[in-house]
């Protein structure tokens, strides 16, 4: 992220010219979907399968409506802290009609009286199937992009140590170009625990091609029933609210002859 003290230049761009990498949002792509018939079949044997109720009461006759949006962020989308040295991007991805509810209510006359406020996150099961469905699909969009490098453990499932499914880090060759001139530690796994990206089961041969699908081939990770469990109690650590599906709401204020 920018801060004042790194890059006051960027910032004094954006206020004299309103240019410069403050006047995009960072999010350089996004996608709309609906799962397929043979997704949602799969949804049907997950931990919490409930969607395909919801599916079948609203989004089936309705092929205008998304289930899920997801995007790429040109950057790290969160706590810099917590990310060691590099260059990132973000996935995120979010319901675009949710079936959870949540409540705001006055408790008082006083406008200045705390709210019954309850975001009301997860408390229907139908929203957690296609969470668990837009982290996949985000996540193979990510490992099939030019610039994907790996990915940071720390930040994805806790998918046990042997399973396909698990996250891994940048492997030998591109942590060392990452590396201060004089960093001898890198790849030592002492201490580490860390396991390098594996190399794309296809590789271009020949002269590469410049196209809007990729240069390496990347086969889907499988997920058995314990990796979606694990992606299940990722999303219920790290839900938390975007403003697209919040919806508007009319308000009306009586006033007095």
């Amino acid at each position: 992220m920018l801060t004042f003290l790194v890059v006051p230049g960027v910032f004094e761009e954006w206020n004299i010219k309103g240019t410069g990498p403050l006047a995009t949002n960072g999010i350089e792509a996004g996608v709309k979907i609906r799962p397929t018939a043979a997704e949602l079949k799969e949804f049907e044997s997950w931990p919490t399968p409930h969607f395909n109720a919801g599916w079948d009461s609203y989004f089936k006759n309705k092929p205008d409506k998304p289930v899920m949006h997801y995007s790429v962020i040109a950057g790290w989308f969160g706590d810099h802290m917590l990310m060691p040295p590099g260059n990132f991007f973000t996935m995120f991805h979010f319901l675009e009609y949710p079936f959870s509810r949540g409540h705001t209510h006055i408790t008082s006359a006083s406008p200045y009286a705390a709210p019954d406020f309850d975001a009301g996150f997860m408390n229907d099961e139908r929203d957690m199937a296609p969470l668990v469905w837009g982290y996949i699909k985000s996540r193979e969009t990510a490992r099939r992009m030019d610039a994907y490098a790996g990915e940071v453990q720390a930040m994805h499932p806790f998918f046990a140590f042997d399973s396909p499914a698990r996250a891994h880090d940048l492997d030998l060759e591109d942590t060392n170009r990452y590396a201060l001139p004089g960093n001898v530690t890198a790849g030592i796994q002492h201490g580490s625990w860390s396991v390098p990206v594996p190399k794309p089961e296809e590789a271009p041969k020949g002269r590469e091609v410049v196209s809007s699908s990729r240069k390496e081939r990347r086969d889907e990770l499988k997920y058995e029933r314990e990796d979606v469990e694990a992606v299940e109690e990722w999303v219920k650590r790290h839900v938390e609210t975007t403003w697209h599906c919040l919806g508007v709401r009319r308000c009306f204020f009586p006033f007095p002859p």
